[in-house]
């Protein structure tokens, strides 16, 4: 089933939302089982990663933190099956340190599930925030 350019749209703002509210069920629902995500090179969660792996990911970087990992959208476009983004996140670690990132996200979406991602992030600044010894409570 083909879906409309607003519809993809809708599927990536939804991410966000379930994203905001640390909402992993929701989260599970809106991706592929065989969706895939390439971040961008020189962090400890770089290359490419199955959806096990990011819900991996989802989870321990959620458990650094009271609060869910948040990410504002700034601009949404999108054209057939690809949805762009802009946006920043805040996250308050339990240590203390603020993670606050610029990001552009592009999202292939099918048959209203997301079947992959590519993050492009300031990856100095993760690194810095998330030293060894961060990303080692994380497990």
């Amino acid at each position: 089933m083909q879906m409309s350019v607003e519809e993809n749209k809708q599927v990536v703002r939804d991410y966000f939302s379930a994203s905001a509210v640390g909402d992993l069920a929701r989260l599970d629902q809106l991706i592929a089982d065989d969706a895939t995500r390439w971040m961008i090179p020189s962090t400890p969660f770089s290359g490419v990663a199955n959806k096990a792996e990011m819900m991996a990911a989802f989870e321990a970087v959620s458990g650094a933190s009271d609060e869910p990992f948040g990410n504002e959208v700034e601009h949404i476009t999108a054209e057939d099956n690809r949805v762009s983004v802009t946006a920043t996140s805040y996250l308050k670690l339990r240590s203390g340190k603020v993670y606050a990132n610029q990001y552009h996200f592009l999202f292939f979406v099918e048959n209203g599930k997301i079947t992959s991602i590519k993050e492009y992030f300031d990856t100095a600044h993760f690194n810095e925030i998330f030293t060894p010894e961060e990303m080692a409570k994380l497990g």
